[in-house]
This record gives C-alpha cells, structure tokens and sequence, in this order.
C-alpha cells in the first residue's frame, strides 16, 4: 500500500507545491515495446547493468488491497459523519471500501467537498481534488485520539491478502535473473509471499530504516527495501514520519541505483519525502542513465503533484502500459519464461510426487515402529508364557486322579528344561495318543518355537475346531485346547485375536470349573499377556492386579504361579515407566523364588534379568550390567550356552553396554544372541529378527567410529 501524503513545508521536501501549474514539457516517452527490445538487450548484452523496480500501492491493488487514495476517500468519509451535528450521515459505519468511492459520485460529493476544504484548510495548497497526496496529515486526523489504532487497522486489511499473478511473475524475474532488487513504499508480504510460493525460496526483507545500512549494492538473493516499513512490524503513515527518506535509506538506495536501474510501476508520487529524494537523485543522472517509470495513461501522468519536477529529468522516460500485471506478462515472455500455470503445474506435480512418496515412507517407517514395538512388548509379555503360565504342581490343581491328560499338561508346564519337556511330550503322547489336550500342547510347543510354522498352528486349529463339534465349546478338554490356541495366537503377534480367545476360555472356565479355579487364574494372565503385548498396559496391570490378588488367596503369596503373576506384573509396569515400582515388584520377586525355588531356577533367573532391564530403564547402567552379567554366567553353567533364555540374556546385556557406548562388547553379546535364536528358532522368528536388528545398528555406529 502506497502511504503518500501531501508535499512537505519549505526547508524539509523540495517538492513544488501542486496549486502551482507549471508550463514544462512532459517527460520524454517511449513505446512499451521499445522498452521491451531495451530490458532484453540489457538482459543479454550487458551482464553489469540490472533493473530493480520501484512499487507502489497500484501494484497491490490487484491483490485486493486498496490504494492509498481509496483510504483517503474513507477516512474524510468517516471524518466528516463523526462531525456532522445532524443524524445523516454519507456511509454508515459498516460500509465496504469500495462503497466509498461509490458515495463520491452522487449528490453528497459537494457536502464531503465543503466539509474537507474546511477542516483541512490549515494544509498548505489543500485542495479536494487532490486529497490524495495529504494522505499522511488526513491519516493522522482520523486516527488521532489512538494512533494504535490506526497500524491495526491497516494490518487488518492487508492481513491474508494473496499475491497476484502480476507478483507470481514478478517472482520468477527476482529469483532467476540478476533484476532482483524491489524498492517498495508498500507495507504488505506480496513479494515475499510470491517467491515462497512460486520459488520456494526466501527473500532479503528489509522491513525497517535500522536494517538500511545492510542492504548490499548488489545481493545475491531477491531483496526488498521497504522504506515506510513492515505491517507485521511498525508502519509510517503520518504526515512528519513522511516528511523526509531518512538519511540510511537515502545512502542504500543511491548505491543501489549505482547498479540498478529502476523501473517505477503503481507509484503514484504522493510520498514527500521518498518522492523529493528520487527526483533530486534522478536529477544528477548523465545523458546514458534511464528510469522507466510506467503509467496506465499519459494524461494521468499530469496529475502527479510532481509533474512539473519530473519533467526537467533528462533520463526519465514515460512508459504508458495497461498495469502491473500486463508488464510483468511481457517482461516473462522477453526473458521466454514458460507460461506461469504450465511451470506451476509442473512443479505441482513434482511435489505431489515428493510429498507422496515421503507420506508413503512415514507410514512404512510408522508401520515398521508399531511392529518392532509390539513385537518388543510381546517379547517381554511372553517371557514366561506356556512354561511359566502354568507353573503350579499337579497337586495344587486339585485335579481328579482319572484326568491323567491334566497331570501330564501339568508335567509339560512345570517343566522349563526344553530338552527334558521334550522328553515328557513324548511319553506322554506314546501313552494317550488320541488325547487332544496333550496334543494341543504338542503343536502349541511348535508354535513357541517357531510361530511362522503354519503346520503346527493349523493342527491346533484343527484339534480346538474338532473337540468344540464332538465335546462342545463349554467342555474341559476343549477349553484346555483354547486356552493353547490363544497362547499360539499370542506367540504369532496375533494379539486381537489371541484376546478374543482369551475371554472365551475365561468365560468357559468360569462357567465349568469356577471364577477362581488355578485354571481360570491361568486364563486370565494369558488375557493380561495378551493386553500387554497390545500396548494396552492400564488393562493388563489391573488384569495382573486381579490375579495376583486372587491366586495369593487361592494358592498362597510364594506358590509359582503367583510369583509368576507378580513378575508379569513388574513387566508391566515397567513399560509404563514406573521403574519404582517396577523395581520393587521384581527384587520381591527374585528374593521369594530365590528361597522357594533356588538362586540358580531359570525363572528366579528371568525375573533378576528383568530387574536388570529396569534397572537400565532408571539409568542405573552400572548395576544392570552388572546383574545382567551374573545372569548369563549362571544361565551358562546351568543350561549351556546355546539355550534360548541364554540368548535373552545377552540380548539384553548387549543393549545396556550399547548404550554406556561400549560398542565392541555389545556387538560380541548381541552377535550370541542372534546365533542361538537362528540356530534354535530360524532366522524368521521375532527374536532373531530384533537381535539382527539391534546388531545391525551396533555394527553401523562401530563403522561411524563412536
């Protein structure tokens, strides 16, 4: 928006006062096209010479935002109904901007020209006809109890303004050529806008008379010299502000001017202070120095309050040319620009190819997060599923001594020893070959150590689909079978579907045995199982709570099964991230097993491991590494080096040196740990997939040298 007022007082501005006609000569003109020939000449030819271009508010008026003669309209509009004693008024309150022009044309114009003549008398050579050029004493009348409110007015009515075309265009020249220097008396973002949009690329805005001495006499990138100010920043409307360019700006801009040449469009002159500098700068200009300066009409060039001044000026030239937009047409088509919409179409595309391809990666890498962490979460939630689901004695379950098939699922369970399991899944299956439960717990034995084989899934599938159409889904044997099947579902990251199934078996076993039968118990930790393993830990630590409270008073505070229920539940608040608590489950934990079931039972050993893993989580680096240590070195002398729990154990220890960086010894642990868990459970299985993982990252921070 161009803020121009009217001339300044004797001893400030050198403008000529417009009351006084002058008979000079009007500036020399030339065709557009001659212009046109003249920009592509210099374009090509004379690489030391550019064009900057000096724009005013009717550069901005085809972006919607008025010229300040259209704002002096309003204002004296306003003014005047603020005055007026009588209820009439010209323009009520809420009228638009263009309906001020409007109310000029009718009957009220000569009221508003009496009125304006009369308040405004006090300016010298105020005339109606030429308000325009007192814009910043008219400005400063109408805002004058609230200064404030008049910066706020205008950023109102520039606020969210869209570039035009003209400014897209003009665009490409700042960015792409050496012409790359705007001049603006405006207050707006359109030039910077335009570039961000049509360019992707920012802009040198110097927005303020402190930021002058900055501008270099010949930038690199697009510039912009706003001499009256930034709207997001402070803005200079009135009269005194206006008065005079201050001195950096006039030092910028004639060292610009010493490589620029400037092309004028959409000023209209009103700016005294500005106006008074360019004519006198313009003055000292040799023969071989131009500035362009375009008007839609010659006729309207005579209006200037400076006419007569300009018109002395050897190395101005007169341009007529329908607008701003129109220039910038054919400025694009000299410098064979392709068509704007067809390059904005283009790049449209390319982007949409860009952003598609990168939104199709972060889902990928989203997808890839939610499964590596539900496969993290169901490593720690399964732990101690089927071996450790089932951990009581025979006698405990208070079983009949004819449900021989439950005394030797409960042999299966009791026993943590994959080879000596092995061993009694055999006999037991030589002795009761058609029993479905023990066979269920064969295939589901399968599964657990090797949940991509479909074979063993799909035999227990069958056995649960066949004992539900012979013995019914409300049967003991059959819910035996569902509660193995919603373990292989668990084991499969199958983690809806294994709840699902959960629920059935506890509602069944309710139904058949009791609400707090060790059976039910059992189901209802492998539902918590499975609702951890979701990442649905508010369910599951109250599923845990639930049961842990239950089997304390069915089975006793140190039975196995409770201690079990006790770790899960540590587990579960660990990952949470209530390490206190966590911590304290777990060393309850560890000191009850280690007096019920010895120092050295692989399950006293899982549950010190999973004290170390909490302890890494609270940043105690020290003493988890030094637990988890203890851990491998037991599992070893105990088990051997090749047993599964082994590998989880140097799994983990692998991370707790990874993150204390010490990278050679974590990649030894994690290297053991893929090994076993490919040789043991092949090379598909989650854990194994996770160790190469982990050892993938550690071997790329060795190769970077951390």
């Amino acid at each position: 928006m161009d803020m121009s007022t009217k001339k300044s007082t004797p001893g400030k501005s050198k403008l000529r006062d417009s009351s006084k006609k002058s008979s000079a000569t009007k500036p020399q003109s030339i065709r557009l096209k001659e212009f046109l020939q003249n920009f592509h000449d210099t374009d090509l030819y004379a690489k030391d010479r550019s064009f900057c271009f000096i724009i005013g508010s009717g550069a901005a008026l085809s972006s919607g935002i008025p010229t300040g003669a259209s704002l002096v309209n309003r204002w004296l509009v306003e003014m005047h109904d603020m005055d007026d004693g009588s209820d009439k008024r010209i323009l009520p309150p809420h009228a638009k901007i263009e309906d001020y022009a409007d109310a000029l044309l009718d009957g009220e114009k000569e009221r508003l020209k009496k009125w304006s003549e009369e308040r405004f008398k006090g300016i010298p050579g105020f005339t109606f006809e030429d308000r325009a050029s007192s814009y910043g004493h008219i400005y400063q009348a109408r805002f004058a109890n609230d200064p404030d409110l008049g910066q706020r007015f205008l950023r109102a009515l520039i606020h969210r303004r869209k570039p035009s075309i003209g400014f897209h265009l003009l665009a490409r020249i700042l960015n792409r050529t050496r012409h790359n220097v705007v001049i603006t008396t405006n207050f707006d973002h359109l030039v910077e806008d335009a570039i961000a949009i049509t360019e992707n690329e920012a802009v040198q805005s110097f927005n303020h008379g402190g930021l002058a001495e900055f501008v270099q006499s010949r930038p690199e990138h697009p510039a912009v010299a706003k001499i009256h100010g930034d709207i997001l920043l402070k803005t200079f409307n009135a009269a005194g502000e206006l008065e005079q360019l201050s001195p950096s700006w006039q030092k910028a801009l004639r060292s610009l001017f010493q490589t620029y040449t400037p092309i004028v469009i959409g000023y209209g002159g009103n700016d005294p202070g500005f106006m008074s500098f360019l004519i006198e700068e313009l003055k000292t200009w040799g023969k071989d120095r131009r500035c362009y300066w375009f008007v839609r009409k010659e006729s309207r060039f005579q209006a200037i309050p400076s006419c007569a001044e300009l018109a002395d000026i050897r190395a101005l030239r007169l341009v007529e040319c329908p607008g701003f937009t129109e220039l910038m047409l054919k400025l694009n088509e000299i410098i064979n620009f392709d068509p704007l919409h067809v390059e904005l179409g283009r790049r449209a595309d390319e982007i949409a190819a860009e952003l598609k391809e990168a939104e199709t990666k972060a889902l990928g890498d989203l997808a890839e997060h939610e499964r590596a962490k539900r496969e993290t979460l169901a490593m720690e939630a399964t732990k101690a599923f089927a071996e450790d689901l089932s951990d009581g004695r025979v006698s405990a379950t208070k079983v009949a001594a004819g449900d021989t098939w439950r005394e030797w699922r409960a042999h299966l369970d009791e026993c943590f020893d994959s080879k000596k399991r092995q061993e009694i899944l055999k006999e037991a299956l030589a002795q009761f070959p058609g029993n479905r439960p023990i066979q269920a717990m064969a295939a589901f034995l399968d599964v657990r150590g090797q949940p991509s084989d479909d074979s063993a899934f799909e035999r227990l599938q069958k056995l649960l689909k066949e004992s539900e159409a012979e013995l019914g889904a409300d049967n003991d044997e059959t819910l035996a079978i569902m509660h193995s099947f919603a373990g292989a579902n668990l084991y499969r990251n199958e983690l809806e579907r294994a709840e699902f199934l959960c629920r059935r078996t506890i509602a069944g076993r309710e139904r058949v045995l009791s609400a707090e039968h060790p059976d039910t118990l059992s189901s209802r930790m492998n539902l918590a199982n499975a609702l951890h393993a979701q990442g649905k830990n508010g369910e599951a630590e109250q599923e845990y709570r639930m049961v842990v409270k239950l089997q304390e008073r069915v089975l006793g505070s140190e039975h196995p099964h409770t201690l079990i229920s006790r770790m899960n539940l540590a587990i579960v608040l660990k990952g949470q991230g209530k390490y206190g608590e966590a911590e304290q489950e777990f060393r309850t934990v560890v000191k009850s097993q280690e007096r019920v079931l010895g120092s050295e039972h692989p399950r006293t050993l899982i549950s010190r491991m999973n004290l170390a893993i909490t302890l890494k989580g609270q940043g105690k680096y020290g003493e988890a590494e030094q637990e988890f240590r203890t851990v491998v070195k037991i599992q070893e002398r105990v088990l051997g080096s090749e047993y599964p729990e082994v590998a989880l154990s140097c799994y983990n220890l692998a991370l707790c040196l990874e993150v204390q960086q010490d990278m050679r010894e974590a990649l030894a642990f994690i290297l053991r740990a893929e090994q076993v868990w490919t040789k043991v459970s092949g090379p598909d299985h989650p854990y194994t997939k996770a160790a190469k993982r982990i050892r993938e990252r550690i071997e790329a921070a060795i190769k970077a040298g951390k």
